[in-house]
C-alpha cells in the first residue's frame, strides 16, 4: 500500500507543478495581455 501511495503522491505533485508552470509562465516570460498593453499606451 505504501508504494502505491508514493506513486499517487508523485502524480499529484507532478500535476500541481505542471499547472503552476502553465499559470505562471506568462508572467515569468513577460507575456501580457495585448488589450492591457493597448490600454496603457
Amino acid at each position: 500500500m505504501d508504494p502505491l501511495m508514493g506513486i499517487v503522491g508523485a502524480l499529484l505533485i507532478t500535476r500541481w507543478s505542471w499547472h503552476l508552470l502553465k499559470d505562471t509562465s506568462r508572467v515569468l516570460l513577460d507575456q501580457q495581455r495585448s488589450d492591457l498593453e493597448h490600454d496603457v499606451r
